[in-house]
């Protein structure tokens, strides 16, 4: 209840730990951590990043698109002034509907990159940093205005009207960032214009032409001269990267103390985390295999980091593979949405829990690369943990407090092979198509997979049986079950109404109701695969289950099963779970994984039971299940 109240009364600014990003003005070096600078000795001053703060370095793929954006307000030169060649520049990923770059350089955040999901284009937001580094070479987008405008801005924070507007340099377009100047050429202030502007003198009218968002009485500061190298950065902070290593390895020990007995593995997905994990354990003095889920849906290059890792470091791979099919699996769910991950437990966790039942029936300790920072379920889960869907395996994570330029930082001075990706301007690696993935990465990457087009198709289909007009696929509908309320009311302005759940009618035709004594089940297809699993709820013979709350006797006819009898009201969250495992099973692996005495096998039409071997236990019934987790609840009335 705290943390709820807290993300109330936090609003849009979520802290998930402390904010680690230190800039030296006399060195004009980012130091992590540190108010003292490790090079100068001066004092260091905190870089105001929108929290959680979780800042990275700027890569190739990230500068192109900076530039890019800025070059189409302001053009080139302004572009090449923004960002200069061989800077150190970050962004930091704000909270937002969709990406959200804050770009930071030389000590201060310059302004954002973000993606207009209405548009289906990034624009560009400036702060007086940045602006003040293009004002002079800006070859449109700069309107100088009359004094009496420019005071009741300052004062005020007017909006800029026509009548106040005095000339324009090459041109306005309605939606553009621009910046204000005063009549003696002074730059004091910037916004979004919101209404066309040719170049040259401004025609006669009415109404608002600019809404201010900054203002400032007195000049920008322009950027500091020096200059510095991404790895003048880790050398600069060398020392403070060893000490968070020396931490993450006293842990490793001290967990590997713990579960002595317990083998260890690295799970590994590719990513920067999981990569700084792994160093951190070989550092340790561990040399474990890493444990890789391979969907179906990674990036090439992403199973070439594994392979490249694996022959660096001389490390076995367990590559875990799904039984499941993800494309046969969302013709039955429909799209995954980030309410709506049924593929995280039907490509990954069942994977993993069919190999660790396989390989480490003992149970195993896994450390896998998780942070604080990345969400507030990770950061309330804590550096040690039991996973609920992978019965047996422990989990613990080293950098759990790291934040991503740690780990950027970490990484770059153990000169590990990163995923190119990460150079390509992605935040995140995984599943090419999450969708936890933000639209605007889509759009720098998404397109380029081999798999995009069958993607589009079966979007596409899916937007067609919802009713939904293309724009709703621009947006990316398809990432929610439940549109949320900015999404909602986004359609609305445009007209279109979305409905409450866009996944109803996908999953199952099963509907089930209960009574005080019976559970009535229609739309069962296989009546011999429910009786076959009702055995882990007890003996099934002649149609009576028994069990030691009691008897359950099973009437069919046709499509429609009645399981009745007093024992229904003790087990009928036992027996609405068996209706639905053995109607609707995914082919994830997870229940027979969990079964100890292997009874518990999956089929070519889903999970089987050796009645033989069966003792009852229900262990395969007492963990989540995502073909329960994420069906349409499908009840009828009596």
């Amino acid at each position: 209840m705290r943390l709820r109240k807290e993300r109330i009364l936090l609003g849009r600014e979520v802290r998930l730990g402390e904010m680690k990003l230190f800039w030296c003005p006399s060195c004009n070096l980012p130091v992590v951590a540190q108010r003292i600078c490790p090079r100068c000795g001066e004092d260091t001053r905190v870089v105001r990043l929108t929290p959680p703060g979780d800042a990275r370095p700027a890569f190739e793929g990230d500068i192109r698109l900076i530039r890019e954006v800025v070059g189409r307000n302001f053009g080139e030169r302004a572009a090449e002034a923004f960002v200069r060649d061989g800077e150190v520049v970050f962004i930091n990923r704000a909270p937002s509907v969709d990406l959200h770059h804050e770009v930071i350089a030389g000590g201060e955040v310059l302004g954002a990159v973000i993606y207009d999901l209405k548009e289906g284009d990034f624009r560009l937001t400036l702060r007086e940093g940045g602006s003040a580094r293009i004002v002079d070479v800006a070859e449109r987008g700069v309107i100088t205005v009359d004094g009496g405008a420019a005071q009741a801005i300052l004062e005020r924070g007017a909006s800029l009207l026509r009548p106040g507007a005095l000339e324009v340099r090459g041109g306005v377009k309605k939606g553009q960032e621009v910046l204000l100047l005063d009549p003696s050429g002074r730059l004091f202030a910037g916004g979004r214009a919101t209404a066309d502007l040719p170049p040259g003198e401004v025609s006669p009218g009415k109404g608002m032409v600019v809404k201010v968002r900054w203002k400032s009485p007195t000049s920008p500061i322009p950027p500091p001269p020096a200059l510095m190298s991404i790895q003048d950065v880790v050398e600069a902070n060398r020392e403070y990267l060893k000490y968070l290593e020396q931490k993450g390895v006293e842990f490793v020990r001290e967990v590997r103390k713990k579960f002595p007995r317990l083998p260890v593995v690295v799970s590994y997905s590719g990513g920067k985390d999981s990569l700084a994990t792994l160093l951190v354990v070989l550092e340790a003095g561990l040399k474990p295999p890493i444990l890789f889920v391979n969907t179906g849906l990674e990036f090439p290059e992403t199973l070439q980091n594994v392979r490249d890792v694996a022959r660096r470091y001389e490390l076995d791979v367990l590559e875990a593979t799904p039984t499941a099919d993800f494309y046969s699996e969302i013709e039955r769910f429909g799209p995954p949405g980030r309410d709506y991950r049924f593929c995280c437990k039907s490509l990954k966790l069942g994977p993993v829990v069919k190999l660790i039942g396989e390989r480490f029936p003992q149970g195993v300790l896994s450390f896998i690369g998780q942070r604080r920072y990345e969400s507030f379920g990770r950061m309330e889960k804590g550096e040690v943990w039991r996973n609920p869907w992978v019965p047996g395996q422990i989990g613990a994570s080293p950098i759990q407090d790291w934040t991503a330029l740690e780990v950027f930082l970490y990484i770059l001075m153990k000169g590990a092979p990163l995923n190119p990706l990460y150079r390509r301007g992605l935040d995140r690696i995984g599943c090419w198509l999450c969708p936890a993935t933000d639209m605007g990465d889509l759009e720098v990457i998404g397109g380029e997979h081999p798999h995009w087009e069958r993607w589009s198709e079966f979007l596409a289909r899916w937007a067609e049986r919802e009713s939904l007009p293309k724009e709703a696929l621009r947006w990316g509908t398809w990432r929610y079950r439940r549109p949320p309320g900015w999404l909602r009311e986004m359609a609305r302005r445009e007209g279109i109404s979305l409905p409450e759940d866009l996944r109803r009618g996908w999953m199952g035709m099963l509907e089930m109701e209960e009574g005080r004594d019976r559970i009535v089940l229609k739309g069962v297809k296989d009546k011999g695969r429910l009786l076959n699993i009702l055995y882990a709820v007890g003996e099934v013979k002649e149609g009576v289950v028994r069990t030691p709350e009691g008897e359950v006797l099973v009437e069919v006819s046709g499509q429609e099963v009645v399981l009745k009898g007093s024992a229904v009201g003790d087990l009928v969250g036992f027996l609405k779970s068996v209706a639905i495992r053995s109607q609707e099973c995914v082919h994830c692996g997870i229940c027979p994984g969990r079964c100890p005495t292997g009874a518990l096998t999956l089929g070519p039409s889903g999970i089987e039971i050796d009645e033989k071997t069966c003792v009852s236990c229900r262990h395969c019934l007492l963990g989540p299940c995502p073909a329960e987790a994420y069906r349409p609840s499908r009840g009828f009335s009596f």
